[in-house]
């Protein structure tokens, strides 16, 4: 059972790792692709299909959401659930689907023919050769994204900086020793090292951390 000021104790407001929404979740996001250059291609094209796709807990999602509210706002976004049976339209203009293989057989067959601008996210690629063929195209597998100690230090730092309680007060900096540590007991999967460094913040080991202004980093 936590102490009821647990967090507070560590300059924290909550555990840095806990459920962020979506806006939250956009402040502490990195992005490992370049989303600018290809929301600009995706702009200046007639039509284009694109698909980030690989295992869960590689961050598919969170790039996704970042591509349609930082880059391309005017965009259609759609973000299905388990049990829930949704049909979606062909539109005009970009269409954006997370979890595409949630869909119906029917309904990805339509939209993979008829929807001029398509991305999706999804567990495994959809690509099939007799489709239209769009002017653009990309399929980003993130099963084979790289991610090192560098970028990893930076995730967590901008983690530990929202959830700060008090900027000019020292509060927990991971060792890089564990995030290496993390890295290789987890290699790419983000969302299992997200779920270990929630654990971590519940009784931290002051040997894997040190104090610093990490709040102003």
């Amino acid at each position: 059972m936590l102490e009821q000021d647990h967090y507070q104790k560590l300059n924290l407001k909550y555990n840095p790792f806990s459920f962020l929404n979506d806006q939250e979740l956009l402040k502490v996001t990195e992005e490992r692709i370049n989303l600018n250059d290809l929301a600009l291609k995706i702009m200046s094209t007639s039509s284009c299909f694109i698909e980030f796709y690989g295992k869960k807990g590689k961050g598919k999602s969170t790039l996704l959401q970042s591509l349609h509210s930082k880059h391309l706002a005017n965009s259609t976004f759609f973000k299905l659930k388990k049990k829930e049976h949704s049909y979606i339209n062909t539109i005009p203009g970009i269409l954006i689907i997370d979890s595409f293989q949630l869909l119906s057989t029917k309904n990805k067959l339509e939209l993979l023919t008829n929807q001029n601008k398509l991305i999706i996210g999804a567990h495994y690629s959809h690509k099939i050769p007799y489709f239209p063929k769009r002017k653009l195209y990309k399929k980003i597998n993130f099963s084979k994204l790289e991610l090192d100690i560098n970028l990893l230090r930076k995730i967590v730092h901008k983690r530990i900086e929202l959830a700060c309680l008090d900027s000019q007060k020292e509060s927990i900096k991971i060792k890089d020793a564990h995030l290496q540590k993390l890295l290789e007991d987890h290699g790419n999967n983000l969302r299992e090292i997200q779920l270990s460094l929630y654990d971590f913040f519940l009784n931290p080991n002051n040997e894997l951390y040190e104090l610093s202004t990490i709040c102003r980093y």
